[in-house]
This record gives C-alpha cells, structure tokens and sequence, in this order.
C-alpha cells in the first residue's frame, strides 16, 4: 500500500449524537474497521460507498502483523462479529431503532480483497456535516489496544471545547458498555478496577498517541465516588507524538 501515512492521516468526522448517545460492544479491531470507513468519506459525499481494500493492507494500515498465514480466516471470524453487532439509535426524528455497523461484507478470494460498506442509517451522521460534529486523524486511534481508550478518546474529544466535562461513573460506565441488565452484563464493577483497567489505561493510551493530553479528578458522595471531571487541552506540540506513532505503526508495516 502507497502511502501509508497519508491514508492513516485522514479525517474521520461524527455527529455528535453517534458518539455520546449511541452504546455499543466493539472491540478494538472492530472500531478500527468501522473509523477506517469512515475516514474514506469525503466532505462532498452524498452516499457511504463501498470501500475495497486488501486483508494486507488493512492490516498493514493498522500497524499490525500481516505476515502470518491465517490472516484471512482472522479478518473473516473479525468481520462476521462485527455485522453481527448491532446496538440502538436516536434517529434525528426522534425514532429509535436497531442499527448493525456495516452492510454484509464481501472477500474476493483471488485478490484477497474486502469490499465494505457502512450501513444506510448512519448517513445522517456522517455525511454533509456542518455543525455539532467531531473531527480527528485516523492515526490517533490505530495504535490504542484498548476498546475502551478509543470509545473515551471520541467521547473526550466531542467535549473538547468546553476543556472540562463532568461524567457520572454510571453514565461512564454505561456509554462504555460495562453495564448491561438485559444482558446481564457488569464489567469491572468495583471503582478500582474501572478506575486500573477502563480509565487509566485509557487515558495513558489518549496521552500517549493522540493530540490531546487529559486528567481527571474522581467526585465524591459521602465515601463512594460518584463522578469523574475530566480536563481536556490540546497538545501544544505534535512533533514527536507523529514520531512515535509512524514508528510503532511502521514495526510490522
């Protein structure tokens, strides 16, 4: 793939009700597919068009492995996981309906391609954006490992221009997909350990590669902490964040 730095340089651009109304359970990986998508859109786009592109060179793209021999069986069981995802979404007239992520993907064996395309309903969220969207390099998220660091990275970057934010824990917990009743699902439920594996771990993953440097202060009820302020500043000097992102992105490229 041509290129490369240029491509993970492209803009990926959301309505703001798609990153802080819309829960979901994405791993890493499938994020990462779903932002490259959407960074090939173009401003001028009236339609998501299909995106073709090589199990190689997404892979490379990403900064991961591609040298192994059972990539496309991975990239296959990766892509059957996420159509098969789908979540719940406030439709701009107030109507709320299941959504999955992408339309039915496609592998052209010969070529070793992926023919992907995001799905109709998210049209109005990313195309012909004007006001109350969020922006951001596409490179900022590829390296993160963490599902988590990327969910809160788009969730602090929304928020940016406030410079601070406040999040209850279970509003956090709940747009980040730890609790789910119908699901009976309740992740990292005592504080320590959201606070060792979901925050932390992601902020050092959003300090790290992404143009933003944030901290938080915990708010407490009585002795349970109830809250979490999060203070948002650009980085003033990108310089050697794109160093450290061309590198580890360029291991296994």
């Amino acid at each position: 793939m041509d290129n490369l730095w240029e491509l993970r340089g492209q803009y990926i651009a959301k309505k703001n009700p798609l990153i802080r109304q819309v829960r979901f359970n994405l791993t890493a990986t499938e994020q990462k597919i779903v932002l490259y998508l959407i960074s090939k859109i173009k401003p001028t786009d009236k339609e998501l068009e299909p995106v073709t592109i090589s199990i190689k060179d997404f892979l490379k793209l990403c900064g991961l492995d591609h040298t192994q021999g059972n990539n496309r069986e991975t990239v296959k069981s990766t892509l059957k996981k996420l159509a098969d995802k789908s979540c719940w979404i406030r439709l701009p007239d107030g109507t709320e309906t299941l959504f999955r992520w992408i339309e039915d993907p496609k592998i052209l064996p010969r070529k070793r391609e992926i023919i992907l395309q995001l799905k109709e309903i998210l049209k109005p969220y990313l195309l012909e954006l004007h006001e109350y969207y969020t922006q951001y390099q596409l490179m900022y998220i590829l390296p993160m490992q963490s599902q988590y660091a990327i969910r809160l990275y788009e969730l602090l970057k929304s928020c940016q221009t406030m410079q601070k934010v406040q999040f209850t824990v279970e509003k956090l917990r709940e747009l980040l997909y730890l609790d789910d009743k119908d699901k009976k699902i309740e992740k990292f439920k005592k504080y320590s350990d959201f606070k060792r594996y979901v925050i932390e771990l992601s902020l050092s993953e959003i300090n790290k590669y992404t143009d933003i440097i944030v901290d938080y202060k915990p708010i407490k009820n009585g002795k349970k902490i109830t809250a979490l302020i999060f203070t948002i500043q650009n980085k003033e000097n990108l310089t050697n964040t794109f160093e450290l992102l061309k590198n580890e992105l360029d291991i296994k490229g």
